[in-house]
């Protein structure tokens, strides 16, 4: 033991070395941020607690009935010429708790010569710390009687987490620090019994040694603080459990020394010198059983104790070095990471508010025009018009140049296809307007106009009809423009004015205002394409006229192809009708018939209009349209006169032609022909939809011609509503509003006035949250800086 505790030693100095960095570290605060080794003694109250400080410290440390320690002491040893103790108070945590960011250390009156003079300066320091309002300086010459009248005040905190640190120095000191935490009580107030425990529990995680003081006069299991010590070292490492007050076992009592197997004592001596209080200490193990007999002696007495709690913390301290070297480089990097991520203190209110402004407006302007690191929102809109054109072409009429609407399964795809390839749904089939409705729509509308012209209002009421979604169309397209608008304005107003609580809603309510209004004037001149859409007209006379023509064209092929179906498209059950109507035309070998063709007598009596063309010279019989040959007509005479020849209820026509039937590929080969024959008549390069034209409609022409015409009128004014609606939008709303943002907001925040430094500055008044994490990071890195410091200028290095 001599060797280990010799001031002289290597082995000595080290530890002095390291114990006395520690000491430094913490009265600097590093506690606050790293796990630092320490020291805990803790215990029940009148639980030999005290005894204990005071055998190793050889000072004495208040005493009264209850709890006389109210926060926690802490004693910081080491070996010095002669005997001296420096008291000072360490404020680490505001009244609430909360740890302040500035920790210091205070010294609390001058330094100390005489022991004696000790007990009544912690009386002192710890009614100091008990009342953090007053000034620390009023209880350094404050009597005892003084202090017990202050103890009465209701305003004195009944504990703090404040400590007071005791230095002492002297030539049989080894070098230890310890802390001395108040007793836990059980009789008392319940918040005041959990204040004390949580006090407890706070202190010994983590890097420390618990000392728990068990006094033998009592069970083990009534000791709560060794309750607290073995949660929070459940496999009992780093736990020491200090046996107090083994003079009070009776001499019979022969039980209760056997449940004490390692017993150790530091015996108060009152009015005696602490080496006089070591003696006795020695004489009274070395001559009372069983301590006498037992073979842990060198685990008994105070000296022992001492010894061997220092060798341990030192052990630990050199351990811990390194990992507190690393940590603390860690801390500093996350420190100074969470500080550049907030913005330092403005010194030029005005200028700083002005430069805000200016980078706001600027990024907002390269979003409207769309940068290479700024295109969100225009690829945005762009996705929208691109919308709004496929939407608009879904408004186009779905003329059928038919009687009857058409299922899906039997409408010709080209009457679907609008353009680049794309086509409407089949949701859209129930909107089919046939040459029947528009037959009702002219009729209906006829007034005084001449033979063969078609009401102008007809056309009219056709355009509105198609044109009656717009509305919604378009101003549902300008909403979701001006939501991308926001989105990018929210997202930038926080990015840029988020942590000025005072200028960032001035900036949003100026922000909002303005695009209410851009976005107003937009509507409204959408609204005025709209209107002018109303009256139907163009200039665009020839984009106009090919349009009809090629509808015409189309809706003709495909009106006569509902009269005369070719050979190819007969159905696979097509059996021809016209040997059960004329059989003398049809029997075997006759030569006067020479080709027919018509649907099945399935699709007869179905209900379906059908055709029937007959090319025979000896007859003279032609083309029938379904106008002329009815199934109504054919079942009413099957059912009027079963067995009879069967008479239509209108005589067949006999002018018109006959339609030869032709594969596709006969078609085809005649078109071709028919095309190069006219080419070298002159008439240039035709088409196949050409030739279309020169197919009589004579019962529906202006039907198809009126449906042609308007069909080809909504190319037209569709091709300008989505063209002018996405001009109208960026100009009027996005352009518009980035071109006057800067200048509202210098005029909304009241840059040009007068005042405009003190509005500034008050603009700039941060959010009390920001202000305290910066105050306590710049504390911690402080701290940190310092630890390090000291880490560095003691040889400590990283792991």
């Amino acid at each position: 033991m001599a060797t280990i505790l010799d001031k002289d030693s290597v082995y000595a100095k080290r530890r002095q070395a390291h114990v006395s960095l520690i000491n430094q570290l913490r009265a600097i605060g590093a506690q606050a941020d790293l796990d630092l080794p320490r020291v805990v003694v803790i215990g029940n109250q009148s639980a030999g607690k005290s005894s204990l400080v005071e055998a190793i410290s050889g000072i004495t440390v208040p005493r009264d009935a209850g709890t006389c320690t109210r926060c926690p002491i802490e004693c910081r040893m080491s070996t010095g010429p002669q005997w001296s103790c420096q008291i000072s108070i360490r404020w680490e945590f505001s009244d609430d708790g909360s740890t302040n960011n500035n920790v210091r250390e205070m010294l609390f009156g001058d330094r100390i010569s005489d022991k004696s003079d000790v007990e009544l300066m912690l009386r002192r320091a710890q009614a100091a710390v008990l009342n953090p309002t007053r000034d620390p300086q009023t209880f350094v010459k404050m009597t005892a009687k003084e202090l017990r009248n202050i103890g009465g005040n209701p305003n004195q905190l009944q504990f703090s987490r404040n400590a007071v640190c005791i230095d002492l120095a002297a030539p049989d000191l080894a070098d230890l620090a310890f802390i001395d935490l108040p007793g836990i009580i059980q009789n008392a107030q319940t918040e005041v019994v959990e204040m004390v425990e949580e006090l407890v529990s706070s202190h010994i995680q983590g890097n420390c040694i618990i000392l728990v003081t068990l006094p033998m006069s009592d069970d083990i299991e009534n000791q709560k603080a060794m309750r607290l010590a073995k949660q929070a070292d459940p496999k009992g490492q780093r736990t020491v459990g200090v046996l107090t007050k083994p003079d009070t076992i009776p001499s019979g009592a022969t039980k209760s020394k056997e449940l004490w197997l390692e017993p150790d004592e530091d015996e108060r001596a009152t009015h005696i010198t602490p080496q006089d209080a070591r003696t006795a200490e020695s004489d009274f193990f070395a001559a009372t059983s069983p301590w006498s007999t037992s073979h842990h002696r060198h685990r008994f007495g105070t000296d022992n104790l001492v010894a061997s709690i220092s060798t341990h913390l030192s052990r630990i301290i050199d351990e811990s070095l390194p990992q507190l070297m690393t940590e603390t480089k860690n801390q500093l990097t996350a420190c100074n990471t969470r500080l550049a991520a907030i913005p330092p203190v403005t010194p030029e209110p005005f200028a700083f508010v002005l430069e805000l402004v200016h980078k706001f407006s600027a990024e907002v302007e390269a979003y409207v025009k769309g940068g290479m690191e700024s295109a969100s929102l225009v690829q945005r809109n762009r996705s929208l018009y691109r919308l709004l054109k496929s939407q608009m072409r879904g408004t186009a009429p779905l003329f059928v140049p038919f009687r009857e609407p058409r299922s899906s399964s039997h409408m010709p795809p080209e009457l679907l296809l609008l353009e680049d390839s794309e086509h409407r749904s089949s949701s859209e089939l129930g909107k089919q307007v046939t040459i029947a409705m528009v037959r009702e729509k002219i009729e209906s509308a006829v007034t005084r106009e001449l033979p063969n012209n078609v009401p102008y209002v007809v056309k009219l009421m056709l355009i509105k009809e198609f044109q009656q979604d717009w509305p919604e169309i378009v101003h549902n397209t300008g909403q979701k423009v001006l939501q991308n608008l926001q989105d990018v304005l929210t997202s930038s107003i926080t990015a840029h004015f988020g942590r000025y609580t005072h200028l960032k809603p001035s900036v949003k309510s100026t922000v909002d205002a303005l695009v209410q209004v851009k976005y107003d004037n937009m509507r409204s001149q959408i609204s005025k394409f709209l209107k002018y859409e109303s009256t139907a007209y163009t200039q665009n006379d020839h984009y106009l006229s090919d349009a009809k023509e090629t509808f015409l064209a189309q809706y003709k092929a495909l009106h006569q192809a509902s009269l005369t179906p070719v050979a190819a498209e007969r159905p696979p059950n097509f059996v021809p009708l016209v040997p059960k109507l004329f059989p003398e035309y049809t029997s075997p070998g006759t030569s006067q018939f020479t080709k027919f063709n018509a649907f099945s007598e399935e699709s007869v009596n179905g209900g379906e209009d059908f055709f029937i063309s007959i090319c025979s010279p000896a007859h003279g019989l032609t083309s029938w349209s379904y106008e002329e040959l009815r199934v109504t007509d054919y079942q009413k005479g099957l059912k009027s006169s079963p067995g009879k020849p069967f008479t239509f209820s209108k005589p067949p026509s006999t002018s018109g032609f006959a339609v030869p039937v032709l594969t596709l590929q006969e078609r085809r080969e005649e078109e071709e022909a028919v095309l190069e024959g006219l080419k070298k008549l002159g008439f240039g390069e035709l088409g196949v939809t050409d030739l279309q034209r020169l197919k009589p409609s004579a019962q529906y022409e202006d039907e198809l011609a009126l449906m042609a015409e308007v069909r080809a009128y909504f190319k037209v004014a569709y091709k300008r509503i989505i063209d002018y609606v996405p001009l109208a939008i960026d100009h009027e709303l996005l352009y518009a509003f980035a071109d006057e943002l800067q200048k509202n907001l210098i005029s909304a925040l009241g840059l040009s006035g007068v005042d405009a430094v003190a509005k500034c500055a008050a603009y700039l008044a941060e959010d009390p949250n920001v202000v305290a994490e910066r105050e306590e990071l710049l504390a911690r890195k402080t701290r940190l800086l310092s630890v390090q410091a000291e880490l560095m200028s003691a040889g400590i290095t990283t792991q």
